[in-house]
């Protein structure tokens, strides 16, 4: 009698347990189902290449770049040549093609299966076209944020070369300051105008 009542219990014993590993495993399961259902998909950043203004610098986009950091995205503030801490001078630069070469240069680097976004502000346009004619491969989208944007029939690469063969090309300045005075200052009187021409009227101009 005594070894039938602890045979018994044993086995009473045994499936409880089994009910109990039954019961755990559902748990555990469930749990882990749960946790993947409440995960957020992964995030395909996308990589953003900023160009900036006229006179200005990368550091212009910094709180752009905070921004498409934090929702995942890579992003690169370049420096146009002579601008922010690029190490030209602004009178090293003798053309567009000198003020853009930091972006070409970096284009010319990217992997030939990464599409980049470009964005670029103001003059910035100019440069992001050009990288358009240069690299088309490897850019996805192109953002002109109030920039300065050659249609198909007019691009930067002709628009260059009329720069240069054209004196009457040369730009001029013209800031109206009060609806009574207009200062209208030429930036070249004997050839192409520079950039570093630019800046410095603007900046006599502040």
């Amino acid at each position: 009698m005594i070894i039938c009542v602890s045979l018994g219990r044993t086995k009473h014993n045994m499936e409880l347990s089994k009910k109990h590993f039954m019961l755990i495993s559902f748990f555990i399961i469930f749990s882990s189902l749960g946790i993947e259902a409440t995960k957020e998909p992964p995030r395909t950043g996308k990589h953003f290449v900023l160009i900036h203004g006229s006179c200005l610098g990368a550091w212009s986009w910094y709180k752009l770049v905070t921004l498409l950091k934090s929702s995942g995205h890579n992003v690169t503030a370049l420096d146009l040549a002579a601008s922010g801490i690029n190490p030209l001078q602004a009178n090293d630069l003798q053309s567009s093609f000198d003020y853009f070469k930091p972006l070409r240069d970096f284009m010319e680097a990217l992997p030939s299966h990464e599409r980049v976004i470009l964005v670029g502000h103001s003059l910035g346009g100019l440069a992001i076209s050009q990288a358009m004619e240069y690299f088309p491969s490897k850019i996805s989208v192109a953002v002109f944020v109030t920039a300065l944007m050659p249609g198909p029939t007019l691009n930067i690469s002709t628009l260059n070369q009329m720069s240069f063969s054209q004196q009457a090309l040369c730009l001029t300045v013209t800031i109206h300051m009060t609806k009574a005075q207009t200062i209208r200052q030429p930036l070249s009187s004997s050839g192409p105008c520079t950039w570093h021409q630019m800046c410095s009227n603007l900046a006599q101009l502040r």
